[in-house]
């Protein structure tokens, strides 16, 4: 589609709305009035217009993502049919100016998202369905690019109980195949993404040294200062692992409970969000990730299903891998995280949130479990 210089060159930014987007409609508590400033929405109007084949006549916004500068937006859609749709938009933006600690990451989470969703229609029991993905970039309107999903939040739930997390870890051979086919048809090489494996542990070491260990407001913290202190012991697991031979495969990379959405009627079915820590290494890389703050009896009972699943190698020998990628995903969220606040408000300086500081003594937990032999002695 070729556009005109007038719609090129238009991103709203505060502008006056068309007429009729105001008309009628109820807007949701907390929600704001118009599509969301910063994105060209006559083109998406467009776009969604000929897809629901019906005008849009009302529209309302809210910010789903409370910490990122750009992310996604929940959208309260009604149509002339008399019809009213909620649906999510997200904008792919990785630049430094929207998501500036991907910057300082030794790889890049820049394509593989963007490569999941246009690839939304051929995997419809994994990626949620996708009904618009436009490259702004490409099409000379911003930068990035926009897609314009289910919501999942309706009809569905993120994992809570037993059950939940079971259904989640007997679909991740599926989902693990879904990744691969989507790497694969993407043309991404495995050494273009997050490696999770042994590759992993000396570059993460060297960030979690550089941009953690160094920040005086993250070691003002008496929690995390306590921790810091066994940095040693623990640098010591993650770069010279003892690992056992496993194979690697394409996985989420950030497979936690708040990106992953379970239903079970009418039949069950697990969906994924948010793919740009999408990588290639040991599939223990997503359950450490999905059970990292789980209850006990929770973690327990789902590595015990996993390693049922996955007799090659015996259960200890998946409980090691699995230890070792929760050091893996502590560490990546604490440099992330202090990242991201020290980039996007200097003046607050670094800041571990309380979900990152959770991974990171989990990790410890997990450094001391493979250091002392302790995973071995389990069942």
């Amino acid at each position: 589609m070729k556009l005109n210089g007038s719609l090129r060159s238009m991103v709203t930014r505060g502008t006056a709305l068309p007429r009729r987007l105001h008309a009628g409609g109820d807007v949701p508590e907390g929600a704001l009035l118009g599509p969301p400033p910063g994105v060209p929405w006559e083109l998406l109007d467009e776009r969604l217009t000929a897809w629901f084949r019906s005008p849009i006549v009302t529209v309302a916004h809210r910010p789903i993502s409370q910490w990122k500068t750009s992310g996604a937006q929940r959208l309260w859609l009604g149509t002339a049919d008399g019809r009213s749709r909620i649906l999510v938009l997200k904008r792919l933006d990785y630049s430094s100016s929207s998501l500036p600690a991907a910057s300082i990451l030794p790889f890049d989470i820049s394509r593989s998202e963007q490569m999941v969703y246009l690839q939304a229609g051929k995997h419809p029991t994994v990626v949620p369905r996708t009904y618009l993905t436009l490259d702004l970039a490409r099409l000379e309107v911003g930068e990035g690019s926009l897609v314009v999903m289910e919501d999942l939040a309706s009809g569905w739930s993120r994992p809570r109980l037993h059950h939940d997390y079971a259904l989640v870890v007997a679909k991740l051979d599926t989902i693990h195949c879904v990744m691969s086919d989507i790497g694969t048809n993407a043309g991404l090489a495995a050494h273009q993404l997050v490696r999770y494996n042994e590759e992993l542990g000396p570059s993460l070491a060297e960030l979690f040294e550089r941009l953690v260990m160094n920040e005086p407001t993250v070691l003002e913290d008496p929690e995390v200062g306590a921790l810091l202190m066994k940095w040693d012991s623990v640098r010591d697991v993650l770069v010279a692992p003892a690992l056992p031979p496993a194979q690697s495969v394409f996985v989420h990379g950030d497979l936690s409970p708040a990106n992953t959405f379970i239903r079970w009627l009418p039949t069950p079915a697990v969906k994924l969000i948010d793919y740009e820590w999408l990588g290639f290494g040991f599939p223990h890389a997503d359950l450490a990730c999905l059970l990292k703050r789980a209850r006990p009896s929770i973690e327990e009972s789902a590595l015990f299903l996993y390693a049922s699943r996955h007799r090659s190698i015996p259960p200890a020998e998946h409980r090691l891998l699995y230890e070792w990628c929760q050091i893996c995903r502590g560490l990546l969220d604490a440099v992330y995280f202090v990242s991201h606040w020290k980039l996007t408000d200097p003046s607050r300086g670094s800041y571990l949130p309380d979900f990152a500081r959770a991974s990171l003594e989990r990790a410890w937990l997990a450094a001391r479990r493979v250091r002392t032999g302790q995973i071995l002695r389990s069942r």
